[in-house]
């Protein structure tokens, strides 16, 4: 609410001091991961933040330009916040936590792997069931149901894949951008490796 007032009003010197005041105690600047989006690299590194404190060994790969995402940060960020905490609760349960994220760019989609060495997931087919969850809550189970939705909303997909680890893979559309990835199945046994 401050920020949303102080952009309102245009006092940017006062929003500058204010964020710098607030982001000072988490991290300097040269660690933070760029990811040539705003609000992808504010997630990224918040939720890296938040996984080392948790002793989770959180690795990133950006491998493409993501300024051509044209889905508002908002849902954007919904979607992806949900599928990497997702992944740190799954990989916490290991001895040796880890966490692996790695955008590619192929044929016009952006491809994203969200790679935890946690447990696999049982019932796979039924996993973007609403209500459907491993955990044991009641208010659990609609996290992924809702982040389908937005996805399919916005022309994406998401699947589960890979055998050794638990790896969803996320496809949002692009616009044209030169930049490309290899194969869908060949990352993604590339991007598990990054766990081993």
């Amino acid at each position: 609410q401050a920020i949303q007032s102080m952009v309102y009003v245009r006092r940017y010197d006062e929003l500058k001091e204010y964020i710098n005041a607030m982001a000072k105690e988490y991290r300097h600047s040269e660690n933070l991961i760029k990811a040539g989006h705003s609000a992808i690299m504010t997630l990224i590194n918040s939720k890296r933040s938040v996984a080392e404190s948790q002793g989770i060994d959180f690795a990133v790969a950006i491998k493409c330009d993501l300024s051509q995402i044209n889905i508002p940060p908002w849902d954007l960020n919904s979607i992806l916040g949900n599928l990497i905490e997702n992944a740190m609760e799954a990989a916490i349960e290991d001895t040796r936590p880890r966490v692996a994220i790695e955008f590619t760019y192929q044929d016009g989609n952006y491809i994203l792997y969200f790679i935890n060495n946690g447990s696999t997931i049982p019932n796979k087919n039924r996993i973007f069931e609403p209500g459907f969850s491993t955990k044991q809550s009641l208010a659990r189970g609609y996290g992924l149901f809702l982040v389908k939705k937005l996805i399919d909303h916005y022309g994406g997909d998401l699947e589960l894949n890979c055998e050794r680890n638990t790896c969803f893979i996320l496809k949002l559309p692009a616009g044209d951008i030169s930049k490309s990835g290899q194969g869908g199945e060949k990352r993604c046994l590339n991007a598990c490796n990054i766990l081993h």
